[in-house]
C-alpha cells in the first residue's frame, strides 16, 4: 500500500474512467452531438482506440451490419473480464 492507494485501487480507478467514457461516448451519440467540439472529439478518440478489437472482431463476425452498434458492450464485457482477472491476479 503506497499512502492508502494500493494497485488495485490503481487499476480499478483505471478501468472506471474507461468504462464512464465509453457510457459518456454512447449518450452522445445517441443524441448526435458533432463531434467538432474539442470535448466530444475527445471521447471520441480515447474510445476509439480501446473499441477498436471489437469493431474488428463483430466485423469478422457479420455484427457490424445493422442499426446497433454492439463494440460498445462488447469492450466494456471484455474490460470486465480483464478487470476480474488482473484484480484476480494482484
Amino acid at each position: 500500500m503506497i499512502n492508502g492507494f494500493s494497485i488495485v485501487n490503481f487499476f480499478l480507478t483505471i478501468f472506471k474512467l474507461i468504462e464512464w467514457s465509453i457510457f459518456i461516448r454512447v449518450i452522445l451519440s445517441i443524441l448526435n452531438v458533432a463531434r467538432n467540439n474539442s470535448l466530444v472529439d475527445s471521447f471520441y478518440l480515447i474510445t476509439d482506440y480501446i473499441m477498436y478489437p471489437a469493431k474488428k472482431l463483430l466485423n469478422i463476425l457479420g455484427f457490424d451490419r445493422g442499426i446497433i452498434d454492439w463494440s460498445p458492450l462488447v469492450t466494456l464485457l471484455f474490460l470486465q473480464i480483464i478487470e476480474s482477472l488482473i484484480i484476480g491476479l494482484i
